[in-house]
C-alpha cells in the first residue's frame, strides 16, 4: 500500500472550488477522474483544505491510497498528461503504509540533496544508516554511527569504537542508540589523517624541482 501525496497548482475559474459536488466541475472531483482512470478504482483524494468557487491555489496538498505499482513520479506525470490544463501536478511523494505509522516524535522529510544531507549529518547527535559513505562522513563529523547491517567495509571505524553494528534487531539498534546517546566516543585519534595530506604532496612536488 502506497501513501501518496500530490502538491497542485491550479486556476480555480472555472471550478466549483475543491470539494465533488454533483454535476459540477471541481478540482477533487477532475483528479479522482483520472486517478480512476489510472488506477481502474474509485480512489478517495483527500485535500488538506479546499477553496471556494474560483479560488486559485499555488501549493494545495491532496493525499490517496493505492495498491497500484506506479511510482510517486509516474503518478505525477500521468496527472499532468490527463487533467485538464487549468490543474498541474507540482510534486509527487510516496509513503508506505508503515512509515506513516510512525512516533510523532519522527519528522518524515522528502529526499535532499547531498550538501543538505552533509548538513543534517554534521548536526546530528547520531547517525542511524546501512550507507557505507555515510559511515564515514559521520565520522569526519565526529558523530557516533549505528550501522543497520550486520558487517560494515569500514572495519577501522567499528574496532575505534565510532561506529556500531546493530543489523535488523530492534531492540539491538535502540539499546545502542541509547548507550551513544548518553555517552559519546571520543574522536582523538585520527584514521585517515589530519587532513592535510594535500599540501605535503604539493610541498612535495615544490622540493623535487627545486
Amino acid at each position: 500500500m502506497q501513501n501518496i501525496k500530490l502538491t497542485l497548482a491550479y486556476d480555480g475559474t472555472d471550478f466549483s472550488g475543491w470539494q465533488i459536488q454533483p454535476g459540477q466541475p471541481t478540482v477533487q472531483g477532475a483528479l479522482s477522474d483520472v486517478l480512476e482512470n489510472l488506477t481502474q478504482q474509485r480512489l478517495q483524494i483527500q485535500g488538506a483544505g479546499r477553496t471556494d468557487a474560483g479560488v486559485h491555489a499555488a501549493g494545495q496538498v491532496a493525499n490517496f491510497r493505492t495498491e497500484a505499482e506506479l511510482s510517486a513520479g509516474e503518478f505525477q506525470r500521468a496527472f499532468n498528461a490527463l487533467l485538464p490544463a487549468e490543474i498541474s501536478t507540482v510534486t509527487g511523494f510516496a509513503r508506505s503504509r508503515s512509515i506513516t505509522r510512525v512516533s510523532c516524535a519522527v519528522t518524515m522529510i522528502e529526499p535532499v540533496s547531498y550538501f543538505d544531507m552533509l548538513l543534517l549529518e554534521s548536526r546530528a547527535r547520531c547517525v542511524l544508516t546501512d550507507s557505507g559513505g555515510v559511515q564515514k562522513e559521520a565520522y569526519f563529523f565526529r558523530v557516533p554511527c549505528i550501522t543497520l547491517r550486520d558487517e560494515t567495509e569500514w572495519v577501522e571505524l567499528v574496532s575505534g569504537g565510532y561506529n556500531r553494528l546493530a543489523g535488523s534487531d530492534t531492540g539491538k539498534i535502540v539499546a545502542i542508540a541509547r548507550k551513544l546517546l548518553n555517552k559519546k566516543p571520543g574522536f582523538e585519534k585520527l584514521l585517515y589523517g589530519n587532513g592535510k595530506a594535500g599540501e605535503k604532496i604539493v610541498e612535495a612536488i615544490i622540493n623535487y624541482f627545486h
